[in-house]
């Protein structure tokens, strides 16, 4: 099961959902930032973790945002501090959250 959807990610984005041009894309951004996540905590999330639903979705958004310049994209991500923070946030979550 998907951390966020695709809808979720389009309105994030301020996509209209109607446009569909760049779905592929947003999915594959999508799936590079679940595995990011699990990549970073060890830990397959769901929706049902608000603080995962939001990381994916700021890796998102950035990734969408610089998706030129994608080989430096995840050293900077990865050094932004809600993105430090979160991450260790969801690396010590109550395993009742995770699944």
């Amino acid at each position: 099961m998907a951390i966020a959807s695709l809808i979720q990610a389009k309105k994030w984005l301020r996509l209209e959902l109607d446009y569909t041009e760049e779905d592929s894309t947003i999915q594959t951004l999508l799936d590079a930032a679940e595995r990011y996540i699990y990549n970073a905590t060890g830990t397959h999330f769901t929706s049902d973790n608000p603080l995962a639903v939001l990381l994916q979705q700021v890796l998102v958004c950035e990734m969408y945002e610089r998706r030129e310049a994608t080989a430096c994209v995840t050293e900077q991500i990865r050094q932004k501090p809600i993105v430090q923070s979160m991450v260790l946030q969801l690396q010590y979550a109550e395993s009742g959250e995770a699944t």
